[in-house]
């Protein structure tokens, strides 16, 4: 991924290495600062930023939007000659549970001087979730055709949107939400049903809706295969075993 920004007379040449990142992944690349201009330009407040922000906010370039994370910058002594252009290589480390890109937001490389949010350049950044919760997510759609329909960032986990199949089996489940994350080794997962029930009252059969939540905290050995690996076995027995504590919930 390549960004180019002038703030006249220094010209902003940004080189990341990929096009998308997972949680708790490296993202690296350079800086690259070439002076235009007659005079001498220092350096020791040009840099790279990682920020998240809200779509909205960046799109009104509200001057508060970005939450800036870690920076990378030159060195106070730097400076750039007439003619002359510098490199600032960078590398930053996503957080196992860093914000990831959603419909509404999304993580932010800004590059160029700090003068101002908005005198540099921004890239929005891809960020995907770790390859183990991709991979969790996958198993429950291939052996449960269970779908993620979107993902946000909530309170430090991703909460998916999950949509049932339309069969027998699960026609109780109105609503699932997934909230997980990928902590210390462990998965952190928080599911929250919303079931249909049909209940009758006073001779008078009506349809109500009961919240059913269930949390776990999966060790490595609940769900990895040689402790690095995404063990398909283990992680179809946990979501079939949730699965069917929701199910066997009486509907009548």
């Amino acid at each position: 991924m390549k960004g180019t920004y002038f703030q006249q007379p220094l010209e902003f040449n940004v080189w990341i290495d990929g096009e998308s990142w997972y949680q708790g992944k490296t993202i690296s690349g350079i800086l690259k600062v070439k002076n235009h201009g007659a005079e001498l330009k220092p350096l020791s407040d040009v840099g790279v930023k990682l920020a998240f922000a809200q779509a909205k906010k960046v799109k009104a370039k509200d001057a508060e939007c970005f939450d800036i994370s870690t920076k990378a910058f030159f060195d106070p002594s730097e400076a750039v000659a007439q003619g002359e252009e510098k490199e600032l290589p960078w590398s930053f480390t996503l957080p196992e549970d860093a914000h990831i890109t959603e419909k509404n937001a999304s993580q932010y490389l800004l590059y160029g001087t700090s003068e101002g949010i908005w005198l540099g350049g921004q890239l929005e950044l891809n960020i995907l979730p770790h390859p183990f919760i991709q991979s969790f997510f996958e198993i429950f759609e291939t052996f449960f055709r269970f779908k993620v329909k979107e993902l946000k960032n909530k309170k430090g986990l991703i909460d998916a949107k999950m949509v049932a199949p339309q069969n027998r089996d699960y026609a109780n489940i109105k609503s699932l939400n997934c909230q997980i994350k990928h902590s210390d080794s462990h998965l952190i997962i928080k599911y929250i049903f919303k079931l249909k029930k049909i209940d009758y009252l006073e001779n008078e059969m009506k349809m109500k809706e009961e919240t059913q939540k269930m949390d776990f905290d999966l060790s490595p050995k609940d769900y990895l295969m040689f402790g690095k690996d995404i063990d398909q076995t283990k992680v179809e027995a946990h979501l079939r075993k949730v699965l069917d504590n929701v199910v066997s919930i009486k509907k009548f």
